[in-house]
């Protein structure tokens, strides 16, 4: 989702004062793509062979040769561009863009990447810092993976401890939907122990029988993301649960195939 699409969610006092500006960083979206397949057709026959997370030993060994194939495949199609996406050359990109915009200072908003892209920006440019808001901010050394204590093969987020906030964050939308009638929740069971109890059946049966394509693996991925916003996030993600539960696979919209992409990178410039 992008800028047009977020516009009008900014405080109108915000929008009413600043030009709010945003870009991708390069590497991603439509700001020098790094391109790893020939066509959308080959990159999507690759992201749909790989979950989004592995279960078990055997897939764990083909998700990780899996990645290592698109490491080499993105270093094969372009080398250049790969040595020169770091977030220290997306930070002079953002320097460059405050000089564009012919102001002495930068009024930053970033939140999650966007934090860690924001506090690199003030260590490499003390002195061009105006205001600075980083909401949502990343453990820079988890995310570079220096000093952490994990072993070194756990993922980005794992090493954030993003899991634990994700559990908590489910825990609580649990209690609340089976807080509410099913007219409000449509996964409640009727109190906050019956709904987790559900819950835990669900991906217990999901675990021994996927549903269509919504295999364990998929729904935790799904619920994951659906949490993110309360509203429609939750109601969202309450139904297709429900759907789940029933034995049906959940409508969904169709999408285009097209290459893997990483997680945004939410980054506002606002002069």
């Amino acid at each position: 989702m992008g800028l047009p699409e977020l516009y009008e969610k900014f405080p109108e006092q915000l929008r009413e004062r600043y030009d709010i500006i945003s870009f991708d960083p390069r590497g991603i979206g439509q700001s020098t793509p790094l391109r790893c397949f020939d066509t959308a057709e080959e990159a999507h026959a690759w992201h749909s062979r790989v979950p989004p997370f592995p279960v078990g030993g055997q897939e764990r060994r083909a998700f990780i040769a899996a990645y290592a194939d698109l490491a080499r495949r993105c270093e094969q199609r372009d080398p250049d561009l790969m040595r020169y996406i770091s977030t220290a050359d997306v930070a002079r990109d953002l320097d460059r863009l405050r000089r564009a915009a012919g102001e002495k200072t930068l009024r930053y908003w970033g939140i999650s990447y966007g934090t860690f892209l924001g506090a690199t920006y003030a260590n490499l440019f003390p002195s061009r810092v105006g205001r600075l808001l980083l909401d949502g901010n990343v453990d820079p050394r988890a995310w570079m993976n220096g000093g952490s204590r994990q072993e070194p093969e756990l993922s980005t987020f794992l090493r954030l401890e993003s899991d634990l906030g994700s559990a908590d964050t489910l825990g609580q939308f649990l209690d609340q939907c089976g807080s509410a009638p099913a007219g409000r929740c449509a996964f409640s069971a009727g109190s906050p122990a019956a709904t987790r109890a559900k819950f835990t059946e669900l991906m217990r049966r999901l675990a021994a029988q996927p549903v269509g394509s919504w295999t364990y693996a998929r729904v935790v991925s799904e619920v994951r993301g659906g949490l993110y916003t309360v509203h429609p996030g939750w109601q969202h993600t309450a139904g297709t649960l429900q759907s789940l539960w029933e034995g049906a696979a959940p409508q969904e919209p169709p999408s285009p195939p097209g290459p893997p992409r990483p997680t945004p990178a939410s980054n506002s410039l606002s002069v």
